[in-house]
């Protein structure tokens, strides 16, 4: 038999480790929830985040958001089968003799456990200080949209930008219908009365706010031009 021959079988005959398969993928999801909470526990509103393009690492709020809930219900199926994989040796862990080796770490575990799910649900300091901090960030971010929007109303459904179509923007900013959808025909949209500005954003990459504003400078030239 051969060198090569050899190698071939006794790769051939390497078992497949599920344990190591489940250890490396709670590894790697583990920093991905943490990334992913990070990133959620500064990031403003969704509306906010919506209309003002708000990414990080090239991922919108919706996209760290489904990435986190796929991540987590991922960890949560991996615990359970790393448990399964090793529930004799965590019970041989915990047990001794027939008797909980680890009674003092498992009650101070479990009280810890309680204090921070009570500071996080009751708003108790020190817990409350780290969701003070992010509505904050979060309130300062809503009131640079919102003075935009106050400059530049929206339509009067209590929507955000992001929702309003082509016909709300041009009854509201005094502006010909023919005449915003050629000029974004020009700029290469693909769009009818009925686009919203969300959809009209996604094709160019750009926040429904940037083309909105772009929209009324657009008209305010044209007015302009025309008088």
């Amino acid at each position: 038999m051969t060198v090569s021959t050899q190698e071939a079988t006794d790769k051939q005959k390497t078992p497949w480790h599920g344990r190591g398969l489940t250890s490396f993928l709670i590894s790697l999801v583990f920093l991905t929830l943490a990334v992913s909470g990070l990133v959620l526990y500064l990031a403003p509103s969704c509306r906010i985040a919506r209309e003002t393009g708000w990414r990080v690492l090239l991922l919108s709020k919706d996209q760290w958001n489904a990435l986190h809930i796929i991540m987590a219900c991922t960890f949560v199926v991996a615990g359970l089968i790393h448990v399964y994989f090793n529930w004799r040796i965590l019970l041989r862990y915990l047990f001794l003799k027939q008797r909980l080796h680890l009674k003092k770490e498992a009650i101070t575990a479990l009280l810890l456990f309680l204090l921070l799910s009570a500071g996080a649900i009751f708003e108790v300091p020190p817990f409350s200080f780290l969701t003070a901090l992010t509505e904050e960030e979060k309130a300062g971010s809503c009131a640079g949209v919102l003075s935009a929007e106050a400059a530049h109303p929206a339509s009067g459904h209590g929507t955000g930008v992001g929702r309003m179509t082509v016909q709300e923007f041009c009854d509201d900013a005094g502006l010909l219908l023919e005449d915003t959808l050629s000029r974004l025909q020009e700029a290469g949209f693909t769009a009818d009365p009925g686009s919203t500005f969300r959809a009209l954003s996604q094709q160019k990459q750009m926040s429904p706010m940037d083309v909105k504003e772009w929209l009324l400078n657009r008209g305010s030239l044209d007015k302009e031009e025309r008088n």
